[in-house]
């Protein structure tokens, strides 16, 4: 959207009624998702060079992008009125990075009783206010020296704050007497848990950050490789690794007392034996670790790209390779249970988490002593696991379950959330043992003795096989309403609150990608199952996308159903779109129609996107719905036309 004029205040006395707090808080807030830069947001001189001008275009353009980014917070600590002319002091700060703040200064100038912003951060170059006028231009000059010496001041101020505030985090975690206790073992296992939970505070507690009288350049490049090792990014070494990617871990023993190795199974990864090594040490009463090399940042600001499976693994370990998976097996504590039904929920809930180890201990391993047949069944277990969990978002449901005396035969869908259309169909063959149900791998049926077991599985699977085709919506919808245009309800009592809320919380879900819930306040017109499925998935992968803000504007009624107006911005662009949510309403529950959406017409990429809605409108036999739809997509364009020209 376009930046409008900055009129802040309108004023009678300048030093009595300045820009407020608010305001300067509202001006960042429009200059994070201005689209363009507009010359009368700015006070700047007429008298400007063509030449200069692009230079100084150039110069707010980087300084908004830099310093006034859309993921930062902002907050107004000091400001100083000089009649016409003022300064705020402002911080900015960063809930990825704990230690990171920046202060700046903004300028204002006050011209017929309105107050403009100066187009370089705590100067008044280039705005020609006053100009020779020399009692004005002294107190430019004097407000300039302030922001200076208030940056200094406040930066030192800050840092402080921040740093106490980090450290009184942290020791919620470290003054626990549980974790007081732990030793070595513990705590690295520890250490990997919260990773897994990105939990900050914890890990950092692990590498004792707090137990340090100041922040050193040991603690320093040890929050700094959190914070980056914790942002998701691309580039984030090992630390995506431990966070995203299932695995089992089991400590190896070492003779080393500031040494701690640990095995790790990655199913999905290769290679999927590997070790990690932690130096430990004693501080005070606790143990502490540190981080891995490969998790560390290194002086250029980057992670090492070399693996735990690296060169860089001490010699002992090296060798001990080959006997992670015997070890990983030999860790497992054994799940049954009484009916293959209970054992087949604890499978689909371990591969709805991403739970591998419980997927493992589901599994009747045979009894072999030999390193290399162990080491084999674990790889046929990740191969099953890898086969019917091939996309990090799946949703399983369990289709049939054919049973004999001592053999089950479970058919399971995995259906990716995010593409509907796309999943996989696999069996799961479970074994009773001493009236307990297990899992078992290919191996358990090979060889003479297993005949008889063979032959019953075998037959089950064509059994299940000859049941036929899976209907896909029916499993995936859930709680979703399917309900029929005629099924529209009367909206026109529905009111701005009504639409928001079911906004938000279909929003919230897909952020925590909360794939039932989201259902829960969708709809899908009768026919268009598939398609809503399609487009909930669309919508959730736009969610994933960290650098993308959904924000609610404004919601809009006609007779027979509601709509909502979002502003979808992305930090790594400046562009902005602004999508139009179609809503209904199924008795008293006012619901989103995911497969119905609009977007304002500005690329021809929105034009082709908004050709299905139209088409589907253009096709709709109720007028009284077909109006609806037209006079939402009326209301929606020109609130967006009238934002943008603002």
């Amino acid at each position: 959207m376009l930046l409008c004029s900055v009129t802040l205040y309108t004023v009678l006395d300048a030093a009595e009624a300045a820009p407020s707090n608010s305001d300067v808080n509202t001006l960042i807030d429009r200059l994070k998702f201005q689209e363009n830069l507009d010359w009368n947001d700015f006070l700047i001189t007429d008298h400007l060079p063509e030449i200069q001008r692009d230079e100084l275009n150039k110069k707010i353009q980087s300084q908004i992008r830099n310093k006034i980014r859309k993921e930062y917070h902002f907050e107004v600590l000091d400001k100083k009125v000089l009649r016409d002319v003022c300064a705020f002091i402002i911080c900015a700060t960063d809930e990825r990075n704990p230690i990171f703040s920046e202060i700046s200064g903004l300028t204002f100038c006050k011209v017929k009783d309105q107050w403009k912003l100066t187009p370089l951060m705590g100067s008044f170059r280039h705005t020609g206010f006053n100009l020779y006028q020399l009692e004005a231009e002294a107190r430019q000059r004097e407000l300039e020296k302030w922001v200076f010496k208030q940056q200094a001041v406040y930066k030192s101020k800050v840092q402080g704050q921040q740093e106490n505030k980090l450290l009184n985090k942290i020791s919620e975690f470290s003054s626990e007497s549980a974790f007081q206790a732990k030793e070595p073992s513990a705590l690295v296992l520890y250490f990997l848990s919260m990773v897994k939970q990105a939990n900050f505070h914890a890990i950092a507690a692990c590498l004792g950050v707090d137990l340090a009288e100041s922040f050193g350049d040991d603690e320093l490049q040890a929050i700094y490789s959190l914070v980056e090792g914790l942002s998701g990014g691309r580039q984030v070494g090992d630390w995506a690794k431990l966070q995203e990617q299932p695995y089992i871990a089991t400590v190896l023993e070492d003779d080393d007392n500031e040494m701690v190795s640990v095995a790790m199974f990655f199913p999905e990864l290769e290679p999927k034996e590997q070790i990690l090594e932690f130096s430990v040490k004693k501080m005070g009463s606790r143990w502490v670790l540190e981080l891995p090399d490969n998790m560390s940042l290194d002086d250029e600001g980057k992670f090492s790209d070399a693996d735990f499976r690296g060169w860089k693994l001490k010699r002992e370990n090296r060798s001990r390779l080959d006997e992670v998976s015997p070890l990983i097996i030999s860790s497992l504590k054994p799940v049954s249970a009484d009916s293959s039904g209970v054992l087949l929920e604890r499978l689909l809930k371990a591969l709805s988490e991403g739970d591998f180890a419980t997927w493992c201990s589901c599994i009747k391993f045979m009894d072999e002593a030999d390193k290399a047949v162990r080491r084999d069944e674990l790889i046929a277990a990740a191969e099953s696991w890898s086969e019917i969990k091939k996309k990090s978002l799946m949703a399983f449901k369990l289709v049939s379950v054919r049973e004999a005396e001592n053999v089950a035969v479970a058919k399971v869908l995995a259906v990716s959330k995010q593409r509907p259309n796309d999943y996989v169909i696999d069996y799961l063959v479970l074994c009773k043992a001493n009236q307990q149900w297990h899992m078992v791998m290919e191996k358990s049926f090979e060889g003479d003795d297993a005949e008889g077991l063979r032959a019953a599985r075998d037959k089950l699977i064509k059994e299940i096989k000859d049941e036929g085709d899976v209907d896909v919506a029916p499993l995936l919808l859930g709680e979703c309403h399917v309900i029929s245009l005629a099924n529209f309800a009367d909206c026109t009592g529905v009111d701005q609150s009504a639409v928001k809320e079911s906004y938000l919380r279909y929003d919230d879900s897909l952020m925590k990608e909360d794939y039932a819930n989201a259902l829960k306040v969708a709809a899908a017109i009768k026919g268009t199952e598939l398609q809503t499925l399609a487009a909930l998935g669309a919508d959730l992968r736009g969610r994933q996308d960290k650098d993308s803000k959904y924000e609610f504007i404004v919601a809009h009624k006609a007779a027979q159903m509601c709509a909502a107006t979002i502003r979808l911005t992305n930090r790594r662009s400046s562009d902005v779109e602004y999508l139009l949510y179609f809503y209904c309403k199924d008795g008293e529950q006012v619901l989103v129609l995911p497969y119905l959406q609009y977007r304002y017409e500005q690329s021809r990429g929105a034009r082709l996107f908004n050709a299905k809605v139209l088409e589907f409108v253009e096709g709709l036999k109720d007028q009284g719905i077909k109006d609806s739809f037209m006079s939402l997509i009326n209301k929606h364009n020109e609130l967006v036309n009238e934002m943008r020209n603002e």
